[in-house]
């Protein structure tokens, strides 16, 4: 009888630590998208209720286009199956 497995392959499998830090990851991702949301409705709010302050609306909405993209980013990461 021959075992065709290798000593290597338990070596792939996250650790329960490993998991935990990406389910962590996860769910402060989660969080960053709500501070995301609320910095656009900031801006739209400084937009509505005084145009002269577009610089800072248009800063605000730069910043939650980056808070947003980190976020696709993390989740595309952990949650592509096209790795499988």
């Amino acid at each position: 009888m021959q075992n065709n497995e290798s000593p290597d392959d338990d070596d792939n499998l996250p650790t329960p630590e490993e998991i935990q830090q990406v389910e962590e990851l996860l769910a402060d991702t989660a969080e960053l998208k709500k501070v995301a949301a609320r910095t656009l409705l900031r801006a739209t709010h400084i937009i509505d209720s005084n145009p002269n302050d577009t610089d800072v609306a248009y800063l605000l909405l730069h910043e939650a286009t980056i808070m947003m993209q980190i976020v696709h980013r993390i989740e595309s990461f952990f949650t592509d199956e096209s790795g499988e």
